[in-house]
């Protein structure tokens, strides 16, 4: 909005373009436009143009005037300022406010401080606790009391070491700022700006900056700034900075300025003009098919409207669609082996077209052998591309297994077969029916036997107690399946240990813990017992039983021995 509401709107008006040939209801519709917006916007400055003239807290009103004629020429005095009352800064006011740093605020010493914040020099120095107790053992030989120097109690030694280095006595936030008195450690103090008066805070540097806005409402001081004040406010500058309004300014606003009925009667005259160069405009009608006048242009070539002319870019697009569409006919009787040219007439084309028999087939070229040639709904003389695979025959020989037909033509005579070349009556068990071959086999219990020569070097084994001792041992591979039983004797009449009876047998292998005479048992592994008794568990890194051999511990102090061993798969 511009700062002058006082402006004579009919230059503006009149500076504009000039007007263009349009409908007489279109130029009707904007000069109707332009007054209804030129009365608006003439009303609104006019309030505001009123508003303005009538706010006396900014304009000098002739009864302002004649106080300050009134007033006595030369020096004057007014009363001093006062905490509810303005007026001038006494001396005093200004000798202290000299001695205010930039950004001070009002400061409440608090009642203690950290020691950490107090500096120490050679004639102020704290005391510690260690010297304190160094300097009260010194004292005299009675308990301190809370007006008489003496040892400390344990009571009080007790309490102090429940007391935190540096802590200091609970006490308010603050105490006190112009009557507001803190009651809790917790309680706050909330600034708030007044009018004209800005609060910023800084959390870093804790500090609080007072600014004040300019905003306030002027008091009686407002003499002073004016022309012969002590505070004078500058004019206000056009395009620039704000001010006072000058008398210049005044009496253009109040005398010289454009008054409500001139405005009026202006925006009245527009109106008038306008109206004068609508009604001097020759009606223009829309063009038809029989009579001249306006009509839209348009790019369209696939429209019905009669009441709109084609371009030139319409034309050529029309042009160029005929002739890529020419060539796709061209084309797609030269693909069926008619024989055609661009350069025909569409006269010539068409008859082409209608000689042409069309097949309807829906076979695909990949169901149709290769080789062979045949046509369909989207050409002739089409070449098939199936694979022709012939009589495709294949053996399967694992359960379960499965082939692959592939994809193609096949005359009939392939053949897929189940072929297991074990699958005999013999390897099946008696009675069972597999795929048609009945099993004649009768099975017993799975056992392997042998003679053989044991080690003549002794081996590490962990007995059941979780000691590691030193024995011959036995090992043998080759075996079909995991024993669940190893029996190893030795020939008879061969003494284990010297001075001992002979024995039959080595040693003794159950899959499972088995019990000795005392009822004790192995838990956690197989256990091999040995002629003496020696229980060795079968952890599978000293000794071990798997599905194709073991290695086992034996009781015998001679080499050069036949062992003869014994696996069962019960």
């Amino acid at each position: 909005m511009s700062r002058f509401p006082w402006r004579d709107t009919s230059t503006d008006i009149a500076g504009g373009q000039p007007p263009q040939w349009e409908t007489p209801q279109g130029a009707q519709k904007k000069a109707d436009d332009a007054l209804k917006e030129s009365k608006d916007y003439t009303d609104e400055q006019n309030v505001n143009f009123n508003a303005h003239i009538e706010d006396t807290t900014i304009h000098v009103t002739p009864a302002d005037k004649a106080n300050w004629n009134s007033k006595a020429p030369g020096v004057h005095t007014h009363a001093n300022a006062t905490p509810t009352t303005p007026g001038f800064m006494s001396a005093e006011d200004k000798t202290k406010l000299n001695g205010v740093e930039a950004e001070a605020n009002k400061y409440v010493h608090p009642a203690t401080h950290p020691p950490a914040i107090i500096a120490q020099d050679t004639s102020n120095r704290f005391v510690s606790d260690a010297e304190k107790a160094a300097w009260s053992a010194k004292a005299e030989p009675t308990e301190a009391t809370t007006t008489v120097k003496g040892l400390m109690s344990p009571a009080d030694k007790q309490k102090l070491n429940g007391i935190e280095a540096t802590a200091e006595v609970n006490q308010n936030a603050f105490s006190g700022v112009n009557g507001v008195v803190a009651t809790s450690k917790s309680d706050t103090l909330q600034l708030t700006g007044g009018t004209g008066i800005t609060i910023t805070e800084d959390a870093v540097s804790k500090r609080l900056t007072v600014t004040a806005t300019g905003e306030a409402t002027p008091g009686a001081h407002a003499s002073s700034h004016i022309t012969g004040g002590t505070d004078v406010i500058p004019d206000a500058v056009i395009g620039g900075s704000s001010g006072l309004m000058s008398g210049a300014d005044a009496k253009f606003v109040r005398q010289d300025g454009e008054s409500k009925t001139g405005a009026q009667a202006k925006a009245d005259a527009v109106k008038e003009y306008v109206d004068e160069r609508i009604s001097a405009i020759p009606p223009v009608n829309d063009a038809s098919q029989t009579e001249k006048g306006i009509t839209m242009l348009s790019d369209a070539t696939d429209g019905t409207r009669s009441n709109v002319a084609a371009t030139e870019k319409a034309v050529g697009l029309a042009f160029q669609a005929g002739v890529e569409r020419k060539a796709e006919v061209v084309a797609a009787l030269n693909s069926i082996g008619v024989s055609a040219s661009t350069s025909e007439s569409w006269d010539a084309l068409i008859a082409k077209m209608s000689g042409v028999i069309r097949a309807t087939g829906t076979a695909a070229v990949s169901q149709v052998l290769a080789g062979t040639t045949f046509s369909n709904a989207t050409g002739n003389n089409r070449s098939g591309t199936m694979v022709n695979r012939g009589a495709v025959s294949q053996d399967i020989t694992t359960q379960n297994g499965t082939y692959v037909v592939p994809q193609g033509y096949h005359s009939g005579s392939g053949i897929i077969r189940a072929v297991f070349a074990n699958l005999i009556a013999a390897n099946i068990r008696n009675g069972v029916n597999v795929g048609g071959v009945v099993g004649t086999l009768n099975e017993g219990i799975r056992y392997a036997t042998g003679t053989t020569w044991f080690p003549s070097n002794p081996a590490q084994f962990r007995k059941v107690t979780n000691e590691i001792i030193n024995k011959y041992y036995l090992e043998v591979n080759g075996l079909a399946f995991k024993p669940k039983i190893i029996v190893i004797s030795m020939e008879s009449g061969v003494d284990i240990d010297p001075g001992s009876s002979p024995y039959p047998q080595s040693s003794i292998y159950t899959e499972k813990p088995i019990r000795r005479n005392n009822g004790s048992s192995a838990t956690g592994f197989s256990t091999v017992t040995t002629a003496n008794g020696d229980r060795i568990y079968v952890d599978g890194t000293y000794s071990f039983v798997t599905t194709t051999g073991f290695r086992l511990p034996i009781d015998i102090n001679y080499t050069n021995i036949n062992l003869t061993w014994y696996a069962f798969d019960i």
